[in-house]
């Protein structure tokens, strides 16, 4: 899947340190980005350029994109229809007796399927989240398999 990287619009799904570092890099090297999430108190913050982490430099570059109009935030899940390339970026906590809750992972790429089966135009989704390697292959990619304009790539992203 080719997709052009002139006039890409990328939308990030899950706005925690690692979906907003990744939105605000995006927008600030000029990339028109969506930046998706359930929290309404998060959002309406982040259209006030406040972040309710430390990260440096990340406050003064999205206060800088926002100026600019290269970044927005929704909860709106549609909004990734305006955009061709998605970052899935949401929380895969750890549960009790250690393995990884993919709940959330689960509802946004059942719900990606449905929004991105009838889009005529290609489009790219990323798994960028706390993931094994083998999460994508045997949970991403059988729900994603049928829809034939949609790429999927791994770009892992593990913290400590």
């Amino acid at each position: 899947m080719k997709i052009k990287m002139k006039n890409t619009k990328i939308s990030v799904i899950g706005l925690g340190f690692v979906g907003l570092s990744l939105a605000v890099m995006n927008a600030k090297q000029g990339f028109a980005t969506i930046g998706i999430d359930s929290d309404k108190k998060k959002l309406k913050n982040l259209q006030k350029a406040k972040t309710n982490f430390y990260e440096p430099n990340l406050s003064q570059y999205l206060k800088e994109s926002l100026k600019r109009k290269k970044i927005l935030f929704s909860e709106n899940l549609d909004e990734v229809l305006k955009t061709d390339i998605t970052f899935i970026t949401v929380g895969t906590p750890s549960t009790k007796d250690g393995r990884i809750d993919l709940t959330a992972l689960k509802k946004v790429i059942s719900d990606l399927k449905k929004l991105l089966k009838n889009k005529s135009k290609k489009h790219l989704i990323v798994i960028k989240s706390t993931v094994v390697p083998t999460t994508t292959s045997q949970i991403v990619v059988p729900i994603l398999k049928n829809l034939k304009n949609v790429g999927i790539v791994v770009n892992p992203e593990f913290l400590r």
